[in-house]
């Protein structure tokens, strides 16, 4: 009986928590183990009202700005007292000794309706008093980045992170994290000072333990997803995707397209996907594959597999890993095999499925680029330098040309590490050489013009442009720009990291130290060309002639300070070689069905195929992303939109019967 206690509460209770239960009616005891959440939560901020977070029971969130700008996240508990607690951990005991199961509370603990509900879910959470920022709607990420200092947290509907007025120390920070790893089912300790996982509250969770991984000591990221995924009509809503682009995405997924979406942290990849896959007809099957699981379908027949972390028998350990789980779901029967975050050689199966029914853009670390410093001081630094200076926040701006050929100090917005294992050399008539990745873009004069080619395509006797002042600019100069000719290359193998920066603006070319430009590149899969680079290199390692078997890339961004479909690729259906088809979607507006159906070799195959005509696929297309805006109009959730797509599927097979 003991056992089965345990067991059904394990998710839910952290050692603090099973302790205070234990001795519940002590109130010594009592206190010891609850006396950390007498410190209620006062604001005491002042400043300009941005957003305002309200619960019936007197809990109550602002976000403020101060006269000098800064943001605060200040949150206002309701008051209560050590007999309330008493009562709460009451609660908890007859729901245990009751054999209810504390799953279904669920829904309960990230929305309680009264005081004693909330401070149940505070106690048997284990969250203490980070419990009330996960409470918001709006808190989409909250993070500790050492005990002591004010936790942080990232707000949807701003667009940033902000600093609470919520502190942790320990040992309390400790007591959290012990109770995380309980929520997770991941054990955590001085040992295993690492965990992550997702739990049954719809968190997931990345949590360190003291400060054998984390300098500064016990830390914690918690990031929330809906218990409810949100629906495609809701997303059209929120403008993050056009009816339109919906509706083109649906068809496709319907005929067994191949998609990628592709976009940065958080840019609502797994939003999207689940969308679109609670989307298909129910007499289809689903199996996802995640790390961590994320996905949450309202399909009927989906089947969900994660990654088993490993258990020991005698001195070994058996884990499976996502490759283990790729090729497992091929003998699950599956229509459609989705895969929640391709990284490695998993991605082989995802294709070999596909098929079935080296390249980067970066430089070597010693590369040199043109930079002016904080003091506005022009000089040659290395490129593994500018990182080193930028993670350490100091300005740092970069000397490059827009494509009319504008001087520009761009300052860099992110930057990225990775490992080629070929490189170019370049020498030049400047007596300088350049050391570039095969697929690293340099623009070579012609007597056409300017064209953009890969270093590994440029030959000896051929110009490449070249800023002959590039050492002596000012913000207010303009570039001598000239030709430098290549008098010698050189391709070697070497493994080694190949760093990468993006910059602001519509800068594109870099200018090195020796004058010589080459195209700036990113390496995040935030747009087409990333995305492709990644899936050809290591470890993922497709063959670019594989590409082709990829229908299209959808492109998340964020525009506004909102997140977005920023954009929509196909590939070339009737093309042996990989080509793309980029003025599919080039933003959500724009675009009308008619258009679409002329720009889409995709639609316009499909439509061969299955014999539709070029009307009937008009009205295809139009009638879905009619629905699809009339269920956003009407604010349809995902139980709702089920239940249409159901019904939409119901009448297709009829027509087709008669």
């Amino acid at each position: 009986m003991r056992r089965k206690i345990f067991l059904k509460t394990k998710l839910f209770f952290t050692h603090h928590a099973s302790s205070l239960i234990s001795d519940y009616r002590k109130n010594q005891q009592l206190i010891e183990y609850t006396g950390h959440l007498l410190n209620i939560a006062r604001c005491r901020a002042d400043g300009y009202e941005l957003y305002r977070y309200e619960k019936s029971f007197g809990l109550r969130a602002k976000v403020l700005v101060d006269s000098q700008g800064f943001i605060t996240y200040c949150v206002d508990e309701p008051s209560y007292t050590i007999s309330d607690i008493e009562r709460a951990v009451a609660r908890i005991f007859s729901r245990i000794t009751g054999e209810k199961s504390l799953d279904a509370n669920a829904q309960l603990y990230l929305s309680p309706d009264s005081l004693d509900d909330y401070l149940e879910a505070k106690i048997a959470t284990g969250l203490g008093r980070l419990y009330p920022l996960v409470l918001d709607p709006e808190i989409e990420e909250v993070a500790l980045n050492r005990p002591g200092d004010p936790l942080f947290v990232y707000h949807r509907k701003l667009g940033v992170w902000m600093r609470t007025n919520i502190v942790v120390d320990e040992p309390e920070a400790s007591r959290i994290a012990l109770s995380i790893s309980n929520l997770i089912s991941r054990p955590l300790s001085m040992a295993s000072p690492m965990a992550e996982g997702s739990s049954k509250l719809g968190l997931r969770f990345a949590v360190t333990l003291g400060d054998r991984v984390s300098p500064r000591g016990t830390s914690f990221v918690i990031r929330k997803s809906p218990l409810k995924p949100l629906s495609m009509p809701e997303l059209i809503k929120q403008g993050f995707i056009s009816p339109l682009q919906a509706s083109y995405l649906w068809f496709l997924l319907e005929h067994r397209g191949f998609l990628v979406i592709i976009g940065g942290m958080a840019t609502g990849k797994t939003t999207l996907l689940q969308a679109l896959l609670d989307l298909l007809p129910w007499y289809t099957r689903i199996v996802v594959i995640e790390d961590t699981p994320e996905v949450k379908l309202t399909h009927p027949n989906w089947d969900s597999l994660s990654i088993n972390r490993g258990f020991s028998i005698g001195s070994s350990v058996v884990e499976a890993s996502m490759f283990d789980l790729a090729r497992f779901a091929l003998r699950r029967r599956s229509d459609f095999l989705v895969i929640g975050e391709v990284r490695g050689e998993e991605a082989k199966v995802l294709f070999q499925a596909s098929i079935s029914g080296q390249g980067s853009l970066c430089l070597d670390p010693d590369e040199r680029l043109v930079v002016m410093d904080k003091r506005r001081r022009v000089r040659r630094m290395r490129i593994s330098t500018v990182i080193e200076k930028l993670v350490s926040g100091e300005e740092v701006r970069v000397l490059s040309l827009s494509g009319e050929g504008k001087l520009s100090w761009a300052a860099p917005r992110r930057w990225i590490v990775t490992v080629s294992h070929e490189w170019v050399e370049l020498s030049l008539s400047t007596n300088t050489q350049l050391r570039l990745t095969p697929d690293h873009l340099v623009p070579v004069v012609t007597d056409k013009g300017v064209m953009l080619r890969k270093a590994l395509t440029v030959g000896v006797g051929e110009r490449i442009l070249f800023i002959a002042n590039s050492d002596v600019l000012s913000e207010d100069d303009e570039p001598v720009v000239k030709n430098a000719v290549v008098v010698a290359k050189r391709v070697f193998k070497r493994s080694s990291a190949a760093l990468d920066l993006e910059l602001s603006g519509d800068s594109h070319l870099f200018v090195h130290s020796s004058g010589a430009v080459t195209h700036n590149c990113s390496f995040h899969a935030d747009d087409v060309e990333t995305a492709v680079a990644r899936l050809t290199s290591p470890p993922i390692s497709i063959p670019a002639s594989s590409l082709r078997y990829i229908w299209g890339f959808i492109v998340l961004g964020f525009r506004g300070g909102a997140r977005r479909v920023v954009g929509i690729s196909e590939t070339d259906p009737y093309s042996e070689d990989l080509v793309f088809n980029t003025m599919v979607f080039t933003d959500q507006q724009g675009t009308e069905p008619r258009e679409l159906v002329e720009r889409s070799a995709r639609l316009k195959k499909l439509a061969s195929a299955h014999g539709y005509g070029k009307d009937e696929l008009l009205d295809e297309i139009a009638l879905r992303a009619e629905l699809l805006q009339s269920l956003s109009r009407k604010g349809a959730d995902s139980t709702e939109t089920r239940r249409t797509v159901d019904s939409f599927y119901a009448l297709k097979l009829r027509e087709m019967r008669a």
